[in-house]
């Protein structure tokens, strides 16, 4: 990859998902104070944050990847590339199609995170083109897990954040051997295998804080995926 690699955040969350704290602008700012190239914003279920994020970077020499977190009824899918809403609570086969449609890359997400990760055999048979193998709120043995799942496929791997709160960003990232002019660039790299996930996912302490907090979301959701 070189010595100073172009490095992306491939999930990042804003207000606009209802269980995130970052202000859309404070994310531009964070991201170039961080020397990321790219980002892309992965609300849950809406690209309602995209357009101002997007507003607020022009001329500041950062590339935002329009996307959206789909909450399948099988587990979490990233939909990179795409600037319109992905109906939720279909099969992940069926949200991959819908994503591929509109000309995006669909990325199974944190694989086997309790309550909204996608289990390994629905990855297998789903046909998808990228595995996310660095989550920065997923535990290093599941980042390690994916990646084996991943090597064994032969998919393309990312690597993201998944930031919530503003500190969280760039904690993993996806890094690129040139740094891509635009959108459709950064999914062909990632589609070529072109790319590296970095990160290591969190320790076993804040590991299982965040586990605390998502299990108290699940509740209050009456068992509803996100």
């Amino acid at each position: 990859m070189g010595d100073a690699p172009f490095e992306a955040d491939l999930h990042i969350h804003t207000v606009r998902s209802r269980d995130a704290h970052i202000e859309p602008r404070d994310l531009v700012a964070a991201a170039k104070g961080l020397g990321l190239f790219a980002i892309a914003v992965t609300d849950h279920n809406t690209v309602a944050g995209v357009r101002e994020v997007v507003s607020l970077a022009h001329g500041q020499d950062l590339l935002v990847v329009p996307g959206v977190e789909v909450s399948s009824r099988d587990g979490h899918v990233l939909a990179l590339g795409v600037s319109e809403d992905i109906t939720a609570g279909l099969s992940a086969d069926e949200t991959i199609r819908l994503i591929e449609d509109l000309g995006g890359l669909a990325i199974a997400a944190h694989p086997g995170r309790v309550y909204t990760g996608l289990h390994d055999d629905v990855i297998k048979e789903s046909g998808f083109r990228a595995v996310e193998v660095a989550n920065g709120h997923s535990s290093k043995r599941l980042n390690r897990a994916a990646r084996r799942l991943a090597a064994g496929l032969g998919t393309a791997t990312t690597g993201g954040s998944d930031a919530h709160f503003l500190g969280e960003v760039g904690n993993c990232r996806t890094a690129f051997p040139t740094a891509p002019a635009d959108v459709e660039g950064v999914l062909e790299a990632v589609r070529a295998r072109e790319v590296q996930a970095v990160g290591e996912g969190m320790g076993p302490g804040a590991q299982l804080g965040l586990q605390a907090k998502m299990a108290a979301r699940w509740v209050a959701r009456g068992g509803r995926r996100m």
